[in-house]
Parts: C-alpha cells; structure tokens; sequence
C-alpha cells in the first residue's frame, strides 16, 4: 500500500516536470498478470523513463524529497539504473531507469519498444502508465535471464511469465 502511495506521489511529480514515464515490473505488473497489487511482495518502485528525460526525472524525484543512493557509476551509466530513496518515513526506494539492462543479459535492441502500446492501470484514482502485456513479458524474461545467469532464484519470474501468457 506505501508504495502504491509514493507512486502516486512521484506520477503527480513527474507530470508536473514533464516527464514521461512507465511503471515496471512490481505491483502494477502484478495487477496486469494476477489480477490484484498483492500476489508477491515488492520492495520498490522501478519507473523507466526515455534517456533524454532522465536527469529531469532525477531532479523531480529529488524534489519529492528522494535521495540517490547509487554511489557506483557503473549502474548509472552502464545499466543505465539509478536507486533513490525517500528521505522520510516510509523509506520508499525508487529505481530510475533509462534503460532495462541488467548484469548478465542482453537489453531489448529497441528501448523505445516498451514506450509502446502502454496501459494504464488506476491506483486510487490516478492513472499511472505501465507495461502491456508484452512489455511486462519482455521484462519477465530478462528478470528469468538474470537470476539464471547469476544463479538466483526465478520461480516468481517463472509464474509472472506463466500467467501473462494465460
């Protein structure tokens, strides 16, 4: 519910900068594929926004009162992720991404791609954008690729795959 809360928050802070943004993976995904915010946990907010866009973003997510805590380069520039955190309580994280890249596996050749044929799913009166089913099946099987190649567990990524091609 708190991070359903803080979206709605940083989707108003957002469109007050002017920027364009989808809501990945997480409860919004979960609605899509399972019916409901609650099926799993999710520790945090990832909204994915164009690389022209990014640094604004950053600034307004600032602004909403949060604060980087990506102190590696790498994941900025390379992964093109940065992870920022509420400065009070709750301590919402938020991943800012301009690219969905993740260690191990490819990225979509084409990002803008997942700009494409968004939803929008209402969360307490707001519309927040968000993945299509293809979209949010895209970043299934990266999440599945990643935890495979890092030998995590993907069980969770297995059922979200599962249930959005149902």
């Amino acid at each position: 519910s708190a991070l359903l809360e803080a979206l709605c928050m940083v989707a108003q802070e957002l469109a007050s900068s002017n920027v364009a943004f989808v809501a990945i993976k997480g409860p919004l995904q979960q609605r899509l594929f399972h019916g409901g915010f609650f099926q799993r946990p999710a520790a945090d907010l990832d909204l994915l926004v164009r690389p022209q866009h990014y640094e604004q973003a950053k600034r307004g997510l600032v602004h909403a009162g949060y604060r980087s805590t990506t102190p590696s380069v790498w994941w900025r520039g390379v992964l093109g992720e940065e992870h920022l955190r509420h400065r009070a309580p709750p301590y919402i994280a938020v991943d800012l991404h301009h690219r969905v890249h993740q260690p191990g596996t490819p990225a979509p050749l084409d990002g803008e791609i997942l700009f494409e044929n968004i939803v929008e799913v209402d969360v307490r009166g707001a519309k927040i954008p968000t993945l299509n089913a293809s979209g949010g099946l895209l970043l299934c099987t990266i999440s599945i690729a990643k935890a495979l190649y890092n030998r995590e567990p993907a069980a969770a990524y297995l059922c979200d795959l599962y249930a959005g091609l149902m």
